[in-house]
């Protein structure tokens, strides 16, 4: 039996507003939204504190802003100084990037997001993306969100749903989102595989993978291709109670 690599393993579950961060097992935090309590730098006011308590070097992020569009280098830099600001939701890129990634150079890292939505409102990967040069894939079945992603992005645009394997689901349609249901009709829509995914892009090391497709999470992690994949860790949102 293959050992699964995970180094480390990370699972990030977000639930409505609630965090649980579980690292090797063990719970290691749990905050709510807009309170949070990493490092001393946000107290539960929401007020900043001094920035010596986040461990940052600022000649490290000079260095990484010199390699940041123009446009958006002020957002970038209040997140990389560990300022007030982030484009995740719920600060899933501000906490992440201060506890995992903050000594990562420029280009040095790779993410999957799966459902990426808008390219840039409440996005758990564009600060990757923009702030820090990582590669990635944005796998987005959704048209309207296309243009945006192929303008202001630069990872793989995969136009389709994803699931743990290449399967049909069902489309519910809402204003702002889809849902999927796995069906064993062959009509309706076909969803990637995860392994498909990966032998089309050639990827053996993922440092996040972002998974936001309402409720169908729980199909992609059951077939994931942990044995293929080093992957340091999950980014999983879900707001049903019998998936936390």
């Amino acid at each position: 039996m293959k050992s699964v690599k995970l180094h480390p393993f990370l699972v990030v579950v977000v639930v409505v507003s609630v965090f649980v961060f579980v690292y090797s097992g063990t719970i290691i935090n749990i905050f709510h939204a807009g309170k949070l309590n990493v490092n001393g730098n946000i107290n539960s006011n929401g007020n900043s504190h001094s920035n010596s308590n986040t461990g940052v070097t600022f000649s490290h992020v000079d260095e990484l802003l010199s390699h940041v569009e123009e446009e958006f280098k002020g957002n970038c830099g209040r997140i990389l100084r560990g300022e007030l600001f982030s484009y995740s939701q719920a600060w899933q890129d501000w906490v992440l990037y201060h506890n995992y990634f903050r000594d990562r150079k420029w280009g040095d890292g790779f993410y999957l997001d799966i459902g990426t939505n808008n390219a840039i409102v409440i996005s758990n990967t564009f600060f990757f993306d923009k702030c820090l040069g990582w590669r990635g894939i944005c796998a987005e079945p959704q048209k309207r969100y296309h243009e945006l992603i192929k303008k202001t992005r630069t990872c793989e645009l995969v136009k389709s749903c994803v699931m743990g394997r290449t399967t049909n689901v069902e489309v519910r349609s809402s204003s702002s989102s889809q849902s999927f249901k796995k069906t064993n009709r062959t009509t309706g829509t076909q969803c990637v595989g995860f392994k498909e995914l990966q032998q089309k892009y050639n990827f053996d090391k993922v440092d996040v993978v972002s998974i936001d497709i309402e409720g169908a999470e729980p199909h992609v992690l059951g077939c994931y291709p942990f044995d293929d994949v080093d992957t340091q860790l999950f980014l999983v949102e879900t707001n049903k109670q019998e998936t936390r």
